[in-house]
């Protein structure tokens, strides 16, 4: 009996870690996405030159920021 409960248990741990990931891989995707459409956008606005120093020199993360402060920054001043 208490062998199942465990075995229970170690599984529904096990599929919530697995989701969890599942979870947290589908949002990467969706900011990678969108990392990519803001940098299309701004390639329009701003100098190439400093687009691609944005995405050689930044991790994916960072870029992300930045590519969206940049965007905003150039959206209000328009």
């Amino acid at each position: 009996m208490d062998q199942t409960l465990n075995t229970r248990k170690w599984l529904l741990v096990h599929y919530d870690n697995a989701s969890a990931h599942s979870a947290f891989r589908t949002e990467e995707r969706h900011s990678e996405q969108k990392a990519l459409v803001l940098t299309s956008v701004l390639s329009s606005f701003l100098d190439r030159t400093l687009v691609k120093f944005i995405e050689d020199t930044l991790s994916h993360q960072s870029r992300t920021v930045v590519i969206a402060l940049v965007t905003m920054t150039v959206g209000s001043s328009n």
